[in-house]
């Protein structure tokens, strides 16, 4: 089995154990984490029908994880079963990989759900790019992280970055990707509202006069470059209005998060949910406590600088 230069196969799910890689390992573990928008410049729609965006994208410590396994075809189950459809974009990822390098091979696909559903986070495309990463090596395929990455971006306008993590500027429709240092590490406090939110009825509510000019994301950028702490970083979502108009749990949300003591409240991606970053951890558990009973899902997590589509073999 090959082993790309950006897959890292030699730690275990808290990366700190190394694996012995066995000529026995049949399966593969690939950690797909989540993401947050730490800016999110909607500069206006595209002639392909698509909005132009610049955005700061960041991983996060909470993941989902999936497992891989050969097979003579390609089939998926998942701890969440109404996620384990023909849709779902694990499939149709491996789906894509396979019908592109005329590879004659299948694999089962486990996917074992953290990162909430329809919630901002990336989940969907997170697992797609592990699903990629994850057959590229099952398969022996030694595709490129580029080539991955264009594969990707034909599934979902998110999947490209994950390729580039943990921290990136994405542009374009979000195929564009230019890695970013990793930044440094912080605390963060995801609050999802009991809800979920339609990506595209967002963006088809979005009037011209909430585009914005892309100097939010230089804001940040220049910010990072002159090593502002975490806790200070300039956070925005040109999403963030439309979404609070159209659903008022959102709104609630982010009103908790202040009220518990949080600083700046963004949302992330389309929302729903709203997050905070703190540089201490102890403010950071402090400010957890108050809204870990709010209605929804409060989830105390990290940024995570290690977090590239990391695979681990276990041998059966």
């Amino acid at each position: 089995m090959t082993k790309d230069p950006f897959i890292t196969s030699e730690q275990d799910a808290a990366g700190s154990r190394p694996v012995s890689r066995s000529p026995t390992a049949r399966s593969l573990l690939v950690r797909a984490p989540a993401k947050i928008n730490l800016t999110l410049d909607v500069l206006g729609r595209r002639p392909d029908g698509y909005h132009a965006l610049r955005s700061v994208m960041l991983t996060l410590a909470l993941h989902d994880t999936l497992e891989l396994r050969k097979a003579e075809d390609l089939s998926l189950s998942c701890d969440e079963p109404s996620l384990a459809g023909e849709n779902n974009l694990v499939l149709r990822a491996a789906r894509l990989l396979r019908e592109t390098s005329g590879h004659r091979g299948g694999a089962h696909l486990f996917l074992g759900k953290a990162i909430p559903v329809d919630a901002g986070l990336g989940g969907g495309s997170s697992d797609a790019a592990a699903a990629l990463l994850g057959l590229n090596q099952l398969w022996d395929l030694g595709l490129s992280r580029e080539h991955l990455a264009e594969l990707g971006a034909r599934l979902g306008s998110d999947v490209p970055f994950f390729f580039y993590a943990p921290a990136a500027l994405v542009e374009g429709r979000g195929e564009v990707v230019t890695p970013l240092k990793a930044l440094p590490p912080a605390h963060v406090i995801l609050l999802r509202p009991p809800m979920g939110v339609s990506t595209a009825r967002i963006f088809a509510s979005l009037g011209p006069q909430r585009y914005t000019d892309g100097s939010a994301t230089d804001e940040l950028l220049a910010a990072l470059h002159d090593g502002l702490p975490a806790g200070r970083w300039p956070l925005s979502n040109g999403l963030q209005a439309t979404v609070m108009d159209l659903y008022p749990e959102v709104v609630g949300a982010a009103r908790r998060l202040r009220e518990a003591g949080a600083g700046d409240v963004c949302m992330t991606g389309s929302g729903s949910t709203v997050f905070a970053i703190f540089e201490d951890a102890a403010e950071a558990r402090q400010v957890y406590e108050r809204v870990r009973n709010a209605p929804g899902r409060a989830i105390l997590t990290s940024t995570d600088p290690r977090s590239r589509g990391q695979v681990w073999e276990t041998p059966h």
